[in-house]
């Protein structure tokens, strides 16, 4: 039995490859709608909800885990770290998968952070409206330099009860929040920066594939981009950067059903 962690698009995508390829795994995410989405995919066995070390490691025994594999999100650093002390205290392999960075796409009006609070100082200098997407567990230091700063905000946010729930406990009207899956295409970002006339963008670097379409939509408005650098973590020796990558090696150290 295979653990595989992350709600992702690419944990789902591990999931489904590994069934196809004889394997029998256990596909772990934080949300209901996580869960939901690799039911939808066809995962047999998934369990919902953080989990923290101890309860990894409980799973790992009880499921007879034999390889973590961990396809969480590049800034959930938490979710990483307990998978890694889990494995090791189980005496289980430990594999990241990591997305690739955005790195690739340059221009001078982007602007790197080192965190959030570095994003949200640098993103209502120009008095601009800001467009945020970058999730929800980040949104109130931005609320509360927004406000000081008299600068409007957008946030996009996943179509959870749980981020509506959230931005409106801060106090952001429905008005000014956008629900939708995914990184989206060029032009459906386009079309949403325009809609809500705003001036900066500001994003983290959750991978070309999920961040690139929204950076080059607002350079091509004319907009300031702010990126949010991921969180340095060293992942060990066994890192891939491809899921298919990641399950030939699975095939040649583990027989399926295992």
């Amino acid at each position: 039995m295979i653990l595989v962690l992350g709600g992702t698009t690419e944990g789902k995508r591990i999931d489904s490859l590994l069934r196809e390829k004889g394997f029998n795994t256990v596909l772990a995410a934080v949300t209901e709608y996580g869960v939901a989405l690799a039911r939808e995919e066809g995962s047999l066995y998934t369990r919902q909800g953080a989990l923290e070390m101890e309860g990894m490691s409980r799973l790992i025994k009880e499921k007879n885990i034999k390889m973590v594999v961990d396809a969480t999100h590049p800034f959930a650093v938490q979710a990483s770290l307990n998978a890694m002390e889990a494995a090791r205290s189980q005496g289980r392999d430990y594999l990241r998968l990591e997305r690739p960075s955005l790195e690739t796409v340059s221009s001078s009006r982007i602007s790197w952070a080192e965190d959030f609070k570095q994003a949200a100082g640098e993103a209502v200098k120009s008095r601009e409206k800001v467009f945020l997407a970058i999730g929800v567990n980040n949104l109130q230091v931005f609320f509360k330099k927004a406000e000081e700063a008299g600068v409007e905000i957008i946030a996009r946010v996943l179509p959870l009860s749980s981020s509506l729930d959230k931005c409106l406990k801060l106090g952001l009207k429905p008005s000014r929040v956008v629900a939708i899956q995914g990184g989206g295409s060029r032009e459906l970002n386009k079309a949403l920066f325009k809609e809500f006339k705003v001036g900066v963008l500001v994003t983290k670097d959750s991978g070309k594939e999920w961040t690139e379409e929204k950076v080059k939509g607002a350079l091509e408005l004319g907009m300031k981009v702010i990126i949010v650098k991921r969180p340095l973590l060293h992942y060990g020796e066994k890192v891939f950067g491809r899921e298919e990558e990641l399950v030939e090696h699975l095939q040649k150290i583990l027989s399926p059903a295992g």
